[in-house]
């Protein structure tokens, strides 16, 4: 029986989302998103539910965070019980720069409209759609940590009956190390972005294999003899056992399982070396993957830096090296196998425009998800919100579409252009008129302790990390003009140091704007005021005058100090009543 992830999401649901995991495992950054993770998780999994922060200090990676699951785990149930436990373990953490409208809350929050299960949030669609290979563990009675991806979707057909059975095939993927899931693509371009499997033999020859196929030939276990992270397409070109002669198809890397009689020599690794680890940030796919395979190369990247969220200094990147060192050492003659899973695609939504290109364009994802089965939607989708405008939604209808979640709002009018992103936006003023340029992303958030609440925006083309002053874009003009337009300061000095567009304060708040739900409030002026920063020059308005107005209640707050001081809770309860 082929499998998809429509059959999956509908199964789910009706099933009340029952699942053969033992234990959903989510890793938070901090305390406050963990909470945020909680309430979302807590009535859908219950005691199987658990949420892990980060260690307080610089950030780990999920290398470090699927340590500190483990061991937590660990402590709980011991390491006997826990290797032969189903753990579903999902990396959910960071400020997700890319995607801001979930840096509130966290990616797990994203919605997506299904065609077969209506909204569900990236929780619901991850754990529906790694079920096959809970109830494989499960047939095959061995335990397993299966790694998925928060920010992607896996759009796939593959026979989860074969998959399950006790074929020569399943019994080589439950005898192995780790298991990676492999997604065939010709795309070169886009596996410069991944992990990319090379194998240890032609890949048509394998086809032929009975003891490598499954039955319906859905998907094929393949011998992975080296790991590619993030190579240039020179790279990818002059490896062995890359490229597929038949097709000049790649296999790109996404979720991967870690057999439990693994996960203790794992942990046995980690606690050796745990006075090593501290303020080190360990990749799963990069330190752990790429030390697996016959022709694994440890001066491939032992020193290797770039693609870590920030530079070490000397003794991290030391301490760093030591420990790839000792981690390929464990992983010397460890199986990797590779489920190639033939009908099947990886989709990223982790920035603002995948995420709208993803709902509205006719792409792979498309056929399970998005909006495609609702054409008469048109250029705008919404979802989990009340609109009332008094002379009709004026949608553009050029580019990309727009989206509004969790929205409430009352106006005359509201014209939205291509390319939007609105989330918990609220306006009840029946004589506003709304202008919402193209390209816009807004969303109004609760603060801590009475201090208000705040609605920040950027522009899809912005970059949040961008710490050059003369070339930073906020709205997508130069922030230089912009804060010489409303009067603010410029500090040189903080720019060239640890600033960036992401700790610009930019963002207009007043204490008095209540975040209260029901009836007329300050609290729709949050909203309003915002969206005065397009009006570059129509009018005389700026913000340092704002700010004169009354200043003991307002002032200026930036992405940064939205995140650190957000009421995760008020929130919530905003998004439930809907």
């Amino acid at each position: 029986m082929l499998v998809s992830p429509d059959f999956l999401l509908q199964n789910y649901k009706t099933n009340n989302r029952k699942t053969s995991f033992d234990i959903i495992a989510i890793c938070a950054s901090d305390s406050d998103q963990a909470l945020g993770y909680k309430i979302l998780g807590e009535q859908k999994f219950k005691d199987k539910l658990r949420i892990y922060s980060d260690p307080p200090g610089p950030k780990i990676g999920n290398g470090g965070a699927l340590l500190h699951c483990l061991n937590q785990l660990r402590l709980e149930f011991g390491i006997k019980k826990l290797s032969k436990l189903r753990i579903l373990f999902i990396p959910a953490g960071g400020m997700s720069q890319r995607s801001p409208w979930l840096s509130a809350l966290g990616k797990l929050f994203a919605v997506m409209p299904t065609v077969s299960a209506g909204c569900l949030d990236m929780l619901d669609i991850v754990t529906a759609l790694s079920e096959p290979f809970a109830q494989f563990a499960a047939n095959a009675g061995v335990g397993c940590c299966f790694l998925a991806c928060s920010d992607a979707l896996l759009p796939y057909k593959f026979d989860s009956i074969s998959l399950i059975s006790n074929s020569t095939c399943s019994r080589r993927l439950a005898e192995s190390d780790i298991v990676a899931l492999a997604h065939p693509t010709v795309d070169l371009s886009l596996a410069t972005g991944h992990g990319v499997y090379c194998v240890d033999v032609d890949q048509g020859e394998l086809s032929n294999q009975e003891d490598y196929r499954c039955s319906s030939n859905s998907f094929t276990v393949l011998d992975c003899s080296r790991v590619l992270q993030k190579p240039t397409i020179a790279e990818m070109r002059s490896a062995s056992g890359l490229i597929d002669s038949t097709d000049g198809s790649i296999l790109i890397d996404s979720n991967f399982w870690l057999n439990g009689h693994f996960i203790e020599a794992l942990l046995a690794w980690r606690d050796a070396n745990e006075s090593s680890m501290a303020g080190v940030e360990l990749d799963a796919y990069g330190d752990l993957l790429r030390g697996l395979g016959r022709d694994a190369h440890l001066d491939d990247y032992v020193n290797e830096i770039r693609n870590l969220t920030r530079h070490p200094s000397p003794s991290t990147a030391a301490r760093l090296a030591q420990l790839r060192t000792s981690l390929f050492e464990l992983l010397k003659g460890r199986q990797l196998k590779l489920c190639r899973i033939e009908r099947s695609a990886l989709v990223h939504i982790g920035s603002t425009k995948e995420y709208l290109n993803n709902l509205f364009q006719p792409i792979e994802l498309a056929r399970c998800f998005s909006t495609a089965a609702a054409p008469d939607s048109g250029p705008i989708l919404v979802t989990n919100s009340r609109i009332n405008i008094a002379n009709g939604l004026e949608i553009s209808s050029n580019g990309t579409g727009s989206a509004l979640e969790f929205c409430e709002i009352s106006a005359r009018s509201c014209r939205i252009g291509s390319g939007c992103l609105l989330s918990h936006c609220r306006c009840r003023e029946p004589e506003a008129e709304l202008v919402i340029p193209d390209g816009w992303v807004l969303q109004t958030v609760p603060l801590l302790a009475g201090a208000g609440q705040v609605t920040w925006a950027w522009h899809s083309d912005d970059n949040p990390k961008q710490q050059s002053l003369t070339e930073a874009k906020f709205l997508g003009r130069p922030l230089v003009e912009f804060c010489h337009r409303h009067g603010l300061p410029l500090d040189e000095a903080e720019w060239s140091g640890s600033g960036s567009l992401w700790t610009a304060r930019l963002f207009p708040c007043d204490r008095t704007w209540t975040a209260a739900v029901g009836g007329h409030g300050q609290g729709d002026q949050s909203l309003l005021t915002t969206l005065k920063l397009l009006r570059w020059s129509s009018e005389s308005w700026r913000l340092v005058d704002w700010l004169a107005e009354k200043p003991e209640e307002r002032r200026l707050m930036s992405m940064a100090d939205i995140v650190m001081e957000k009421d995760t809770k008020a929130l919530i309860e905003f998004r439930m009543t809907f």
